[in-house]
């Protein structure tokens, strides 16, 4: 992928946003401010999805959040990614949306995966790739095999529906 040709800001991405990408930021939101309810009606996608400002107070896009359980574990959500070249695309447009998140790919150690694994599958939050506290882990096909994330409470399939020599796009 050219590099050059993606947003550098979030001022730049709203000219030219990934609808996807701009749902996937919906559905992440929805659970990590709303833990324990795990429904999402699909049908408020697509159209109606746009670019978060991450000014935005998250009770105007979604409404009023229920009181917690104190004692309820924080949501995990894992997202299996099938285009790593979108990687610096995604980590930007979530970065902009304060959302962080940790990458389980080839680009990691082993020792690095197993840490990562092990920081998943415990009650508290794992650290971002960034260093921030984490909900979310996007895993690929690389060097995930074999692996058991029983702490998920979320799993988002966020693919391309048909092969990309048929469609031209990745997106």
């Amino acid at each position: 992928m050219d590099h050059s040709i993606l947003p550098r800001t979030f001022e730049e991405y709203k000219k030219a946003p990934s609808t996807k990408l701009d749902c996937l930021v919906q559905i992440l939101r929805h659970h990590i401010s709303r833990p324990g309810l795990n429904y999402f009606d699909v049908n408020t996608l697509g159209e109606k999805a746009k670019p978060f400002d991450p000014r935005t107070d998250v009770s105007e896009t979604i409404g009023p959040v229920p009181p917690l359980d104190p004692n309820m574990p924080p949501e995990k959500i894992i997202i299996y990614f099938s285009w790593p070249f979108m990687r610096e695309l995604i980590t930007n447009v979530l970065a902009w949306n304060n959302i962080s998140a940790a990458f389980l790919d080839g680009s990691k150690s082993p020792t690095q995966r197993t840490k990562l694994i092990d920081e998943f599958n415990a009650r508290e939050l794992h650290k971002g790739d960034d260093g921030q506290p984490s909900q979310v882990m996007f895993i690929s096909s690389v060097g995930t095999t074999g692996i058991n994330l029983p702490r998920a409470t979320v799993i988002i399939l966020f693919v391309s529906a048909y092969p990309l020599s048929q469609t031209g796009s990745a997106c």
